[in-house]
């Protein structure tokens, strides 16, 4: 996994393949809906977003260019808000299991709290 991670991070084509990806997904911005319709989230949640998701967007695509899947964990920043983010590869050794065409993930780690 952190072979591929660093073949990820050499290469030139993965940055401009993440760069479209994540450009095109952010390009209309975030839109909420709430019972189908438009809303504008309170300015809270604004900022959040602003914050927190945009960076975990182009993370996350990075990770799901590189592995296929991405390792997310929920953090809480100082004003008491969650959010999610990437965790980083070289925080946690990763075995998969595959037993009758169902995969299981088995994440260890010293440096993080794998559950």
């Amino acid at each position: 996994m952190l072979r591929t991670w660093h073949d990820y991070n050499k290469y030139s084509i993965f940055y401009m393949c993440r760069q479209i990806i994540s450009n095109r997904m952010m390009l209309n911005g975030i839109q909420f809906r709430r019972n189908n319709r438009p809303f504008t989230p309170s300015l809270e949640i604004q900022d959040s977003v602003n914050e927190h998701w945009e960076h975990f967007i182009v993370n996350f695509v990075k990770q799901v260019i590189s592995f296929g899947f991405a390792m997310v964990t929920i953090m809480e920043d100082s004003a008491g808000r969650k959010y999610p983010d990437t965790v980083d590869p070289h925080l946690v050794d990763l075995s998969v299991t595959v037993e009758d065409n169902y995969r299981t993930y088995n994440v260890h780690s010293t440096e993080i709290d794998p559950e």
